[in-house]
């Protein structure tokens, strides 16, 4: 079951969307967290990519300074091809630690 959840985070299939849907890669490192509304992060190294197309996505930011969620418009990410097999180890981890310790807590998070 970990190996299915995890298996789509894989060199190919980065480099495969970035030909097909990016013209150009940041070159600063932006450390982030992500949730997914798990009450325990996980933190990537990310940098800001080109989209052919000129719409951007809106990103749920977390603001540490006043505990609040807020939306704003945030340039296209992605995990940077030298930093990949390190998150796909984290990410397994990550997915590995809900499943065996806290999936009762995770799926009712994760629904509400």
């Amino acid at each position: 079951m970990i190996a299915y959840l995890t298996s789509h985070i894989t060199k190919a299939n980065v480099e495969s969307f970035i030909e097909k849907n990016a013209s150009s890669w940041g070159h600063k490192n932006i450390r982030i967290q992500l949730s997914w509304r798990y009450r325990i992060p996980i933190e990537a190294n990310v940098v800001a990519i080109t989209m052919n197309s000129a719409s951007s996505e809106i990103g749920i930011l977390y603001s540490s300074e006043n505990q609040a969620l807020s939306s704003r418009k945030s340039p296209p990410l992605a995990i940077p091809l030298a930093d990949l097999a390190d998150m796909q180890t984290a990410y397994s981890r990550y997915v590995e630690d809900i499943v065996r310790n806290d999936l009762d807590h995770y799926v009712s998070t994760a629904y509400q």
